[in-house]
């Protein structure tokens, strides 16, 4: 069955401010439109910086994965074959995510409004709060702010690059570095060049004052 895409993340669940310190970063691959369905999940949960704890599923999206999708995850039918539905995923998923802030790029037009559609199939509400680092780095970062060019930016190791578990990863590094960035030029009003930028993220450690002074 096709994902409806019936349902849509709610203006009230959108969180705006990035000054949280436990949340779970969520990333999903699939078959891209126009069937869209789910062939790997991950999610990684973080608190004060750290990761704590990691969800990681391969999924069977009852169709042939098209060949680029293969040549851009490495995800081959294989793989997935015999392997559960996301509608028997779900479930578990929901468990592991419990009322956490979820945190993803581009999250909200793309990974969470999947997961919505497939879980109002079978019952599972995904009516977490969430907050879109995409939209987050393009209101103070110049340029272009895709994954991957955030983690060249900001120095991010980002080794397998679009399967579920590795983009969650560097999308949480990347989360927390931003944080920094952000406070500095929006809170203590300093100018940073692109190069400065790259500088601060590479070397937190020498910033990490600043984040004594985020309001949790």
């Amino acid at each position: 069955m096709e994902n409806p895409g019936t349902k849509k993340v709610l203006k009230r669940q959108i969180v705006t401010g990035p000054y949280f310190d436990s949340y779970v970063c969520l990333d999903i691959e699939t078959t891209s439109r126009p069937m869209n369905r789910i062939i790997e999940v991950a999610a990684v949960k973080s608190s004060k910086g750290r990761i704590v704890k990691e969800f990681r599923r391969l999924v069977d999206p009852g169709i042939p994965i098209p060949r680029e999708i293969v040549k851009l995850t490495g995800i081959t039918d294989s793989m997935v074959k015999g392997r559960r539905s996301i509608w028997q995923i779900l479930p578990e998923l929901k468990k592991f995510l419990g009322d956490s802030i979820l945190v993803g790029h581009d999250i909200i037009t793309n990974d969470l409004k999947n997961l919505i559609s497939c879980g109002d199939i079978c019952g599972v509400e995904f009516d977490n709060e969430v907050f879109d680092t995409l939209k987050f780095a393009k209101s103070f970062i110049p340029g272009t702010c895709g994954l991957s060019n955030l983690t060249d930016l900001l120095g991010v190791p980002w080794t397998e690059r679009h399967r579920a578990l590795s983009d969650a990863r560097a999308n949480m590094e990347v989360f927390e570095k931003l944080k920094i960035i952000y406070f500095m030029i929006k809170n203590e009003g300093i100018t940073l060049t692109p190069g400065e930028i790259s500088r601060i993220a590479q070397n937190p450690e020498g910033y990490m004052g600043v984040t004594d002074k985020f309001m949790f």
